[in-house]
């Protein structure tokens, strides 16, 4: 049985103890004190008659890293648990809805290209047709005190087009003047357009003049259909097109077959060009079937590997060789 008496000194120092503490003629570091010495061995005493026991530090802090340990093991599962369970279907949420909207912007910048390349089509239509009345003539020698309009009438007496000053609404040159002394380009505008067709009907008359013969009378097109007419001349001059020239602001081309075409915009140009003359972005569908033509002659090879005789691969790899061979010499690949 347990002694009253032990158990009341017991009480009896522990309100001791919180009347010490609770003094208020201590300082706080004196009451600290007493709380550590107080708090060295916690007794435990049980009714039942067992003897009290007693936990050291150790112990107790043997027993949270146990109780600690099983808390993250369950917390680690748990949390697994969840995110294999939530994850997945947020992830595939978040996924689709990106698709969905990276789909609709990328119809919208579509149709907003379309757009935009209908307007400056207009909108170059309109400028080309508010110079119809024009013409520019170029490489003529520039001087300080010339009259532009004294220019052009002598070069239209020089290929007997008649025409007359009146018909004359304005002329001039075009852009500052340049430091490497190349004549600028005279632009004429004139009253109507058949009086700007009186010249330029008579242009090709120019390369039979021995004075005039370095002149060239031009339409006056916007810089989209002019840098055109400029590419397509580059390759007439290198082969590839038989002719580029311009008519009513339209550019024209004729290709080695023959056949004029009026163009709009850079692809309808490398369409009329043969494979090799193609830049290598207008060549894909070209080098497609070309790869395609290697992949079944790469596995013709390999079935002919099986064949059961000599005579039998011979025969395959030279019936591959003469249907692949017309399209190398019909459509040669050229890298840039």
């Amino acid at each position: 049985m347990s002694n009253p008496n032990s158990t009341s000194t017991l009480i009896s120092k522990s309100a001791a103890s919180k009347r010490d503490l609770s003094s208020p003629m201590d300082d706080a570091d004196t009451k600290k004190y007493k709380l550590s010495e107080s708090n060295t061995t916690v007794h435990i005493e049980d009714t039942s008659g067992i003897a009290p026991c007693a936990l050291s530090k150790e112990d107790l802090f043997y027993v949270s890293k146990q109780i600690s340990a099983t808390f993250h093991d369950d917390m680690s599962t748990l949390v697994e648990t969840l995110i294999s369970k939530l994850v997945p279907p947020l992830v595939k949420s978040i996924h689709a809805d990106l698709t969905s909207r990276i789909n609709a912007l990328e119809y919208e910048n579509a149709e907003l290209k379309s757009k935009v390349f209908k307007l400056e089509n207009e909108a170059d239509r309109a400028e080309q047709y508010s110079r119809r009345n024009c013409l520019r003539v170029a490489v003529v020698a520039e001087t300080t005190s010339e009259n532009t309009d004294d220019i052009v009438l002598g070069i239209s007496n020089a290929v007997s087009s008649g025409l007359l000053i009146e018909e004359i609404d304005r002329s001039h040159r075009v852009g500052p003047v340049r430091n490497d002394k190349k004549p600028r380009d005279i632009i004429v505008k004139f009253v109507s357009y058949r009086s700007r067709q009186k010249l330029y009907q008579r242009r090709s008359a120019l390369k039979k003049s021995s004075e005039l013969s370095y002149v060239y009378v031009n339409e006056d097109l916007t810089r989209k259909r002019s840098s055109l007419l400029y590419e397509a001349r580059r390759h007439a001059k290198t082969g590839s097109l038989s002719g580029a020239w311009s008519s009513d602001g339209n550019v024209l081309i004729k290709d080695k077959a023959g056949k004029i075409h009026a163009i709009n915009c850079p692809d309808e140009l490398y369409a009329a060009l043969p494979a090799m003359y193609m830049p290598q972005r207008c060549r894909n569908n070209t080098h497609f079937r070309h790869m395609t033509q290697t992949f079944f002659l790469f596995c013709c090879i390999l079935r002919s590997l099986f064949c059961s005789s000599t005579g039998e691969f011979t025969c395959t790899i030279f019936i591959v060789i003469l249907s692949y061979w017309p399209f190398c010499i019909r459509d040669p690949i050229i890298l840039n």
